[in-house]
């Protein structure tokens, strides 16, 4: 076991001491040559199965396939309906049944055909005319300025109008008239109305020689129609009726228009345009109707606290005012004034009633009155003119 050498034994004993048979590790000596290539072992077992690795790129698109067998072909379908075309009604012997036909001549379809007869009906391919258009040039600009009597300045309640009195916002009475407004009808029960046009209104010098159509919705009775020295009548009717009238060489200044009938007659919208035909009703801005009224009429009121004007106690009995006008009038208007003490002056003191009014500076564009106040004033002070009772009038005209 242990490689000892152990004797000889003596007196029936072996010594305790021993010989080593292996002596102590030598060094270790040179590598030998190697040996030659063993024969392969035997495959070991199947290691685990390792982690999925990352997708690889896309391949290239594959070549395509070849191309189907064709399908069978599908059933028959039904026949269509042709459509026929001629001049007049369709013959009996044009088409079949279920077929239909345009009359050219007349533009109507008819069908389908039915039982071998074509129907007695038809169906129009042309619409009812329309009604007239508006054009978009002054050629349809009416030259009359309140057309449609809507503009009353002067608060006309209808009734007698003497000869050349206004009533609603340019329109005067001819001879003597009697006139009343429901909504947009008028009705002139005697006497005629007229309006003077002025050429430099619409930026002419002159409209002499030129061609006009008047204009009116639905007249009860025919209306005699004066322009210039032109005469001519707008038929009775329903809707827009008009007449066409040339004015003389001579009608160089303004020109006036007079309508008038034979009994009571009731119409709307009058209109007076440049050319051979009446267009439709085609109303200006509000605002742009009243600018053109007041041209020629600005009439202040006295609605309870509306500002007239500002001005200041050139006495103590005078206060002057300055009224301007929102519209240049067509020349320097004359001054008339109804009830003055309608009218207060406010001052630091308070407030007075006026006793009288009275124009001290005339001009188109507004107009410097006196007021005589019922209590003294200081001179010098600041006041404004207001309206109050609503019974007053301050008109300035500068009507033709």
């Amino acid at each position: 076991t242990n490689n000892r050498l152990y004797g000889p034994k003596a007196a029936g004993a072996w010594p305790g001491t021993y010989v080593a048979l292996v002596g102590p590790t030598g060094s270790t000596g040179a590598a030998g040559a190697t040996g030659a290539t063993g024969s392969a072992g035997a495959t070991g077992p199947a290691g685990a199965t390792g982690p999925t690795g990352a997708a690889g790129a896309a391949g290239a698109a594959g070549a395509t396939g070849p191309a189907g067998a064709t399908g069978a072909t599908g059933a028959t379908g039904a026949n269509g309906n042709p459509a026929f075309s001629g001049a007049g009604a369709p013959l009996a012997a044009t088409g079949a049944n279920g077929d239909f036909y345009i009359d050219t001549t007349n533009n109507r379809l008819y069908g389908p055909k039915a039982a071998g007869a074509w129907p007695g009906t038809y169906v129009s391919l042309v619409g009812p005319q329309g009604p007239a258009g508006t054009g978009g040039g002054a050629i349809n600009q009416s030259l009359l300025v309140n057309g449609d009597f809507q503009l009353n300045q002067r608060a006309f309640a209808g009734g007698a109008l003497a000869a050349g009195v206004y009533g609603f916002d340019r329109w005067k009475a001819g001879a003597a008239a009697s006139v009343t407004l429901s909504s947009y009808l008028l009705t002139l029960a005697s006497g005629s109305i007229a309006q003077v046009i002025e050429p430099a209104l619409w930026g002419v010098t002159s409209l002499a020689s030129t061609q006009f159509t008047v204009s009116a919705d639905s007249p009860s009775l025919a209306l005699t129609v004066t322009l210039g020295s032109a005469s001519g009548t707008i038929p009775a009717g329903a809707g827009r009726q008009s007449v066409t009238l040339t004015t003389g060489a001579g009608d160089t200044g303004n020109l006036s228009l007079t309508l008038a009938s034979s009994g009571s007659v009731t119409f709307g919208r009058v209109k007076a345009e440049l050319g051979a035909s009446a267009s439709a009703w085609m109303p200006r801005p509000l605002v742009q109707e009243r600018e053109l009224s007041e041209r020629y009429f600005r009439r202040f009121t006295c609605a309870y606290n509306e500002p007239i004007g500002s001005g200041a106690f050139q006495t103590a009995t005078t206060a002057t005012f300055f009224l301007p006008f929102r519209v240049t009038m067509r020349a320097v208007p004359t001054l008339t004034v109804t009830t003055p003490g309608g009218y207060v002056l406010l001052a630091a003191g308070g407030y007075t009633y006026a006793t009288a009014i009275s124009a001290l500076g005339l001009a188109t564009n507004g107009a410097a009155v006196n007021v005589t106040p019922t209590s003294a004033g200081v001179t010098g002070q600041g006041s404004v003119l207001l309206g109050n009772t609503g019974a007053g009038a301050i008109d300035f005209s500068a009507e033709l």
